[in-house]
């Protein structure tokens, strides 16, 4: 028996308490990823060449973990569905991951986290302060993250997790890798790889690899709005990590705005708690087989 199986009563609350506390995972290593995202432009590492080091990285891991599965019932032939779904979501990822890194070089470091949160509780009015060029590609980038989430909620439902994910991780890449040679030739030897490796390491390992896989898997199992609101803290966990390094001071409305997403995820957490959640449906046309099916994110 799959140990998701065996989480689930009859309302759904204990898959759904699973999907929870796997999604704040993803929002504490994406939190602190803004920090490494900005000591490797601090670094001097082109922005496509980051993206390129980062989701290349994730991309070989995730292919080597199909690989070892190669033999296991969970390994899964990639779908003409699962490559349509990992090519439209990675181009999609790639163009907000492009602008976060880009408002990272015009914008403040706290300025872009409270930006990333309040996109999904607040409109455009709400950050206040001074806009500028920075604020603008922040705010464009959460938009490309809500469209990514809608899209892998779309698609979650009927696709293998490591297939999905590792084709996204892979499309990222080579857009990277295609920016970086057109664009970025003559600033590589000018990198800082003290600074930049592990940060690359990082943000490939468990930024892309590892989150990308929790988070298509989660929203499988719970609502988009959900999963929207709980990535959303990502800013808080961003805000808190920047205090800790020095990066960033604090003010009365960075605190308020901390408040205010705490306060909305854990509504929403609670709220949607109390919807009835049925087990994850088998692949359509596939019979109830006698022995355990292989692993269907």
């Amino acid at each position: 028996m799959k140990i998701t199986e065996k989480l689930f009563d009859k309302n759904g609350k204990g898959i759904k308490i699973l999907c929870i506390g796997l999604l704040l995972s993803v929002t504490l290593i994406w939190g602190y990823g803004i920090i490494a995202t900005d000591d490797v432009l601090v670094g001097n590492m082109g922005v496509f060449t980051l993206l390129a080091g980062r989701f290349l990285l994730a991309a070989a891991l995730l292919f080597g973990l199909r690989l070892c599965l190669r033999k296991t019932k969970r390994y899964a032939r990639i779908t003409k569905r699962e490559a349509k779904a990992g090519i439209l979501v990675g181009v999609v990822n790639f163009c907000g991951f492009l602008f976060q890194s880009w408002g990272l070089l015009y914008t403040l470091l706290n300025a872009l986290v409270f930006l990333l949160g309040m996109f999904f509780l607040f409109d455009l009015k709400s950050a206040g302060g001074n806009f500028n060029r920075g604020d603008a590609l922040t705010l464009a980038c959460a938009g490309f993250f809500a469209v990514q989430i809608i899209l892998v909620d779309k698609f979650a439902d009927d696709i293998n997790v490591f297939n999905f994910s590792a084709l996204q991780m892979l499309t990222m890449g080579l857009c990277g890798l295609v920016g970086a040679v057109i664009a970025e030739r003559n600033t590589f030897a000018a990198v800082d790889w003290s600074v930049c490796l592990p940060a690359v390491l990082y943000l490939g390992a468990l930024s892309s690899a590892y989150a990308y896989i929790v988070q298509t898997y989660a929203q499988s199992r719970i609502s988009p709005s959900l999963a929207a609101i709980l990535l959303s803290l990502e800013s808080l966990a961003g805000v808190l990590f920047s205090l800790t390094a020095g990066k960033v001071g604090w003010s009365l409305s960075l605190a308020l705005g901390c408040a205010i997403m705490v306060a909305a995820s854990v509504s929403a957490a609670v709220g949607d708690s109390k919807k009835p959640s049925p087990a994850p449906a088998l692949r359509p046309k596939e019979a109830e087989p006698t022995t355990e099916p292989p692993m269907r994110p």
